[in-house]
């Protein structure tokens, strides 16, 4: 064991030393051993034993040769071998043997130890849903094998219009009634689900038709662990200091031994051991003003004193008067403290935080500052001086800027809408050039992800420059990286749910200037009956073979209700969305996140969009 001037010296070396790396000259402090003390360290280590029964059921399950059981012969053995694991007194006293032998060891693992294990033994049971068959009947079909044939609906014939022009071009619509030809005219087919056998697997227990429960049964011994000490300088603070330390820290700095063990009336069993230690009590004195602290054996201090509450008072003050100052003054503030390490280190650690949100970043700081001065600096002034130097360099070096971002963001806002008015809406209001759907969405939906892409590239580049600009004169060791995904993702959401409300308002204001009346209700011949018409007359083969039924009710429907563009919106409200939704309440960072929230799915409900109007409206 040392004697309590070494522990003094080396205790004073280590405080020394960290007030020399935050450039503290050694004139400016100096230590001072007042008292020392030495006594006995005590722990009780306590063994309690506990018996432990596991069980876990699988589907079918292989039985245990020699240790499978039926139901009442499996409730017997679990009892007998429950009696004996509340005993097991052999084992027990072999457990002690080898515990004493082997204490420190045992004291350092700390964990729950086996005492006694008995054999793994099972029993099987049929399954209730089953009843031990493996086959249920087939829910799909009610066990007939056969369904309803989806195609004809179960009559066993279809309908289908024809249209027959004239010679003077008129069309005329025919109905013709055939053979289904999913079902092949009986009106049913073979069930998929169990393929027409009327019967599916169990998925209560994946077709074994019955479960196997093994069980494990043992006796374990859980340890727990004491502190104390003889009465002695500092005691309760040594005992507190080490409580949350680990075992094997304990160990490090002291050397228990064993000292004795007893039994207890409630069956546990506890080991004690006592280490030797020596308590030396010195002061600290930097830049005038005193503080305690004590080492313990090779521990070089466990008060912890705020020595760098006194050292960095002054720069605290500095910080809370600068919240309001120019930007000139406040600079002038970091280049005066950016020189003290601790002030450094926690520069640092606030441009490794980057784009984290503040509270994370007084955190980091908070923990850099903790590590630089070595601990000796309280919790609440460590607090409070990182949120001061965050908020300092959030004025003085941003990793990104706000402002600039939501008026570029704005510019190319207006620009786009110019622009769609003046490629859209000149084609709109020109019906005689309305042949087709394709005469207003060529300008506007083929283009609208790679143009909002490209007018948010400058944005981004703005924000570059600006970002930059503000962090003038900071030091790149101290200057975060510009960050500009989340305003880029921002901005693109936000123009492209505004391109689309305007692409909606367009088709809103198109429909009532060519309204025979005011609103919507009646369309007469306008552009929305030419689409139907022309899709009815020109549509390709594909589509009219498979559509032209539903077109043709589609047209009727919108004649008379004048609907059809309610129905354009309401299909298209969810993909409005959707894109704007995953922008702006993303908080994930991993890539594969980015790339499905800001390209994959913006990019799928645009072809949805786009592929549902051309395949109605072709």
């Amino acid at each position: 064991m040392q004697n309590h001037e070494e522990i003094f010296h080396n205790s004073a070396s280590h405080i020394g030393g960290i007030l020399e790396i935050n450039k503290i000259p050694k004139s400016d402090f100096g230590f001072t051993e007042t008292q020392h003390d030495s006594y006995g360290f005590l722990i009780t280590l306590t063994y309690s034993f506990h018996v432990v029964e596991d069980t876990d059921t699988v589907a079918g399950g292989q039985r245990i040769s020699g240790n499978h059981y039926t139901s009442s012969g499996y409730e017997k053995t679990k009892a007998n071998y429950y009696k004996y694991a509340s005993q097991c007194n052999n084992e027990k006293s072999e457990f002690i043997k080898n515990a004493r032998s082997n204490l420190v060891s045992l004291f350092i693992e700390n964990k729950d130890k086996n005492v006694w294990v008995a054999p793994t033994f099972s029993y099987s049971y049929n399954c209730s849903r089953c009843s031990g068959r493996g086959q249920v009947t087939c829910f799909s079909c009610g066990g007939s094998g056969k369904k309803i044939c989806y195609g004809c609906g179960g009559s066993g014939s279809v309908s289908e219009i024809k249209s027959v022009s004239d010679i003077h071009g008129n069309y005329e619509y025919v109905k013709i009634n055939r053979s289904c030809d999913s079902c092949g005219g009986s009106g049913r087919q073979t069930c998929q689900a169990c393929h027409g056998s009327g019967k599916e697997t169990c998925s209560s227990c994946s077709g074994h038709g019955y479960f196997t429960e093994y069980c494990h049964i043992k006796t374990i011994a859980k340890p727990a662990i004491t502190y104390d000490a003889e009465r002695g300088l500092y005691a309760t603070e040594v005992v507190n200091y080490f409580l949350p330390r680990t075992n094997a820290y304990l160990c490090k700095v002291m050397q228990p031994e064993y000292t004795g063990e007893a039994g207890l009336n409630n069956g546990d069993y506890c080991f004690n051991m006592k280490a030797p230690i020596t308590v030396v009590e010195y002061t600290v004195t930097v830049r005038g003003k005193e503080f305690v602290e004590v080492a313990v054996n090779r521990v070089p201090g466990i008060l912890y004193p705020p020595i760098f509450d006194h050292l960095l008072g002054k720069v605290e003050e500095q910080l809370v008067d600068s919240r309001r100052q120019s930007r000139g003054h406040i600079l002038k503030l970091y280049q005066d403290i950016m020189d003290h390490h601790a002030i450094n280190e926690a520069l640092e650690a606030y441009r490794e935080a980057g784009d984290a949100a503040k509270g994370q970043k007084i955190e980091a700081v908070k923990s850099r500052v903790h590590s630089a001065t070595g601990g000796y600096i309280s919790d609440g002034f460590s607090s409070t001086i990182s949120e001061d130097i965050v908020n300092l360099m959030s004025r003085l070096a941003p990793h990104s800027t706000s402002w600039p971002w939501w008026l570029a963001g704005f510019l190319c806002l207006v620009l786009e809408m110019v622009l769609a008015t003046h490629l859209g809406y000149k084609n709109i209001s020109h019906s005689d050039s309305m042949t087709g759907f394709d005469s207003i969405s060529a300008p506007i939906l083929g283009v609208d992800l790679l143009f909002v892409m490209v007018m948010a590239l400058p944005v981004a580049f703005l924000n570059w420059l600006v970002t930059r600009y503000r962090q003038r004169g900071v030091s790149a060791m101290h200057r975060p990286k510009v960050y500009h995904r989340k305003h880029i993702m921002r901005v693109i959401g936000v123009l492209s749910v505004a391109w689309y409300l305007f692409l909606v308002m367009l088709y809103l204001t198109h429909s009532f200037a060519h309204s025979e009346y005011v609103g919507i209700s009646h369309y007469g011949d306008t552009a929305y009956t030419k689409i139907v018409d022309f899709t009815n007359s020109n549509a390709i083969i594909w589509v009219e073979k498979h559509v032209r039924d539903w077109i043709t009710h589609l047209r009727s429907y919108a004649q008379k209700k004048g609907l059809l563009i309610w129905g354009m919106v309401i299909v298209g409200i969810p993909m409005f969305f959707m894109p704007t939704i995953v922008a702006w309440f993303r908080r994930k960072k991993n890539i594969r996140w980015i790339f499905v929230g800001n390209l994959f799915l913006p990019m799928l409900s645009w072809f949805l969009w786009f592929v549902i109007l051309y395949l109605v409206f072709l």
